[in-house]
């Protein structure tokens, strides 16, 4: 089925370019942080990303949307998104307000037990929380987006779609996380041979010797290595990176939510004698 719903975004992506929408603001957004932070702008950076962030439930409703209905318009994407606006939000929330809730209820104890400062038992933590709560509640967006029953029926929903073919929500996943990885390499790829006049110099030395080099680098560094082209190159490869990678992202998980969703789900069981049903 994962490979099923590849192929169906794939073919969204062709044939919906509307959904490209959301990877352009996103390409651009991203260039504008990259640029910003490169620059030394870190202040503006981290607040034009945030208020990036408050669109972002716009795109994700306004994409299932137009997968939904078929309506791959204009006027239908920008409708939708502001129809499930709201919808997609504030579960989004509800789960953030789990997550941290959780984090700290864990934290409580740990900090008595004096494991409050030991960086690889907060981290070990957040991955036992993070991990399973991403798995379960994965298609969050797509139920309220598509089916809109409420906020903690949304919740519900997404658990039961995911109890419904777990292997197919983590494969899912799993090839979200592939296809982030090769746009990142696609992007670093080209980001080499667009800088390659400024890594001539380390080419002749062994991995060795560059890993040296490049691990002692800071911040500061890294902008005088780059210099103000090469910022304005970063900038451009990170947000062509973000461009390949939305799009795709949003039209595959859609997909595999509407196949879980419409997968016909066997239920087995008996009647007892005075006609009740009993499932196993």
């Amino acid at each position: 089925m994962i490979f099923k719903a590849l192929k169906e975004a794939f073919s969204s992506l062709v044939k919906n370019p509307v959904i490209l929408i959301p990877g352009i603001y996103g390409g651009i957004i991203t260039s504008v942080f990259v640029w910003l932070e490169l620059s030394g702008n870190s202040f503006i950076a981290q607040k034009i990303a945030l208020i990036a962030l408050v669109f972002l439930p716009f795109f994700m409703g306004s994409v299932n949307h137009v997968l939904s209905t078929g309506d791959s318009s204009f006027k239908s994407f920008f409708s939708g998104g502001c129809k499930t606006y709201f919808p997609v939000l504030l579960p989004i929330i509800i789960l953030l307000g789990i997550i941290f809730l959780m984090v700290i209820l864990f934290t409580i104890p740990l900090s008595i037990m004096g494991f409050g400062d030991d960086i690889y038992t907060i981290t070990g933590l957040l991955i036992g929380i993070l991990v399973p709560v991403t798995i379960f509640l994965w298609y969050t967006d797509n139920v309220a987006a598509c089916e809109n029953p409420g906020i903690i029926p949304t919740l519900k929903r997404s658990m039961e779609l995911c109890s419904r073919d777990f292997i197919s929500t983590v494969g899912c996943i799993v090839i979200s996380a592939v296809m982030l990885l090769i746009s990142t390499f696609i992007g670093a790829f080209i980001w080499g041979m667009l800088l390659v006049d400024r890594f001539t110099p380390y080419l002749e030395m062994n991995m060795t010797a560059q890993r040296e080099i490049f691990s002692n680098y800071t911040f500061t560094d890294w902008q005088t290595f780059l210099g103000p082209d090469g910022t304005v190159i970063s900038a451009f490869v990170f947000g062509f990176m973000t461009f390949i990678f939305i799009p795709f992202f949003l039209a595959y998980k859609y997909h595999c939510y509407y196949g879980i969703s419409n997968k016909t789900v066997l239920i087995t069981g008996e009647y007892d004698e005075k006609g009740r049903w009993y499932k196993y």
